[in-house]
């Protein structure tokens, strides 16, 4: 049973997940749009959490808010 922490703490870990979450998000918002660029952050969020990378409960204030923001970007 390994340990997923990778020896960094949980700040660290949850900075890089957001960072790459921006970074790849971004890159997807200018060349498909803001909502698909908000999907892939979240899922990026997603697949960190179920490889054990960050908690669970740490998705879920980054998932509500991303949802929002979603439904929100698409009823303009």
């Amino acid at each position: 049973m390994g340990d997923n922490t990778f020896g960094l703490g949980l700040f660290e870990r949850v900075l890089i997940v957001i960072i790459i979450g921006i970074i790849v998000g971004g890159i997807v918002s200018l060349v498909a749009g803001g909502i698909a660029g908000g999907a892939v952050g979240l899922f990026i969020f997603g697949v960190f959490a179920s490889v054990g990378f960050i908690s669970w409960w740490l998705l879920w204030p980054s998932l509500i808010a991303g949802l929002i923001i979603v439904i929100k970007g698409g009823n303009r």
